[in-house]
């Protein structure tokens, strides 16, 4: 539980509310997102590049507690941030080798 702070500042950021705006590099014209009720981005954009990106990064938002842990599952990390709980699973993990230097 030593990276508990990591873990809820990785929380925290996904779970912030949306600002009245802000800039982006890489955005060619302004683009507006609202996100409704039930939490889904309504993207409103001038063109297909703009709308593709801003859909990206509130994907990227929406998801990065979600991204983080997946990371770990592929890693065999996660018991460095959810606990023991997690150690018989991420000893099978590592036994795949995926951050062993390739031979």
């Amino acid at each position: 539980m030593k990276n508990l702070p990591y873990l809820f500042l990785l929380f925290a950021i996904a779970c912030t509310k949306n600002q009245n705006s802000l800039q982006v590099a890489g955005l060619q014209q302004p683009v507006e997102i609202l996100r409704d009720s039930a939490g889904v981005n309504h993207i409103y954009a001038q063109n297909e590049h703009d709308l593709f990106f801003a859909q990206g990064y509130c994907a990227a938002k929406d998801r990065l507690f979600q991204f983080e842990i997946w990371r770990r599952q592929a890693t065999g990390t996660v018991a460095e941030i959810l606990g023991e709980a997690e150690l018989k699973r991420d000893i099978g993990t590592r036994l795949f080798k995926y951050l062993q230097n390739p031979v």
